[in-house]
């Protein structure tokens, strides 16, 4: 099995570490009385690090790990990880070693699908991150079996040297049928935007050090 990975959030930036998250709890948003963190790459740990900045303002909502992954739940402010309307999801994968990129995805879209009463699933595109192999997928469900919500989610799987990647923005909302409504598909302009920020840094590959602020 993998090393265990660490997720420092912080305002500015969202940081998946590989290899520190046993030495290290999993992060909370700074309470009101504690200073801000101007910027998480100052504490950035030697090795492989995933750059996942969520939106401005967004709030860490849940996260959890166990053996297989760990996962951290991103929302706006005044939602939360029941009640939400966007979200910005990172899971850390440790059991996906050899897996390629496309593999994953089908993996993580039955996974989606498990929920849904009626599932769509754009096809997957490759797409790398940071020249690391990644995958890039539209998943869609008119009705979750779980509220009868309507959901759509963009899905970036990257394959990194310590463990799999998946950086996920998903909507939930009025229940459709068919293609998305059009506000949604608006919005996916956005995700794409954003999935197209991520990074992989690794302070041991030449080309490939972490930024310094």
């Amino acid at each position: 099995m993998p090393n265990p990975a660490i997720v420092a959030a912080a305002i500015l930036a969202l940081v998946v570490a590989a290899g520190a998250l046993a030495q290290q709890p999993p992060p909370k948003p700074p309470d009101d009385g504690d200073a801000p963190i101007e910027d998480a790459r100052e504490s950035l740990p030697p090795g492989e690090n995933l750059l996942a900045p969520p939106p401005a303002g967004w709030e860490l909502a849940f996260s959890d790990r166990d053996d297989d992954r760990a996962v951290y739940d991103y929302v706006p402010a005044g939602q939360d990880a029941e009640e939400w309307q966007e979200m910005m999801t990172v899971q850390v994968l440790f059991d996906t070693k050899g897996q390629p990129p496309r593999g994953v995805l089908e993996r993580l879209r039955r996974e989606f699908e498990s929920g849904c009463d009626a599932a769509q699933a754009e096809p997957a595109g490759d797409r790398a991150v940071t020249s690391y192999p990644g995958a890039r997928q539209l998943l869609l469900c008119g009705r979750s079996k779980r509220g009868g919500k309507g959901e759509a989610a963009l899905l970036q799987v990257v394959i990194g040297r310590e463990a799999t990647y998946a950086v996920q923005r998903a909507w939930r909302g009025e229940p459709f049928r068919g293609a998305a409504p059009a506000a949604v598909r608006a919005m996916v302009a956005g995700w794409q935007q954003q999935l197209d920020t991520i990074g992989i840094c690794d302070s041991r590959i030449p080309g490939k050090g972490c930024p310094h602020p």
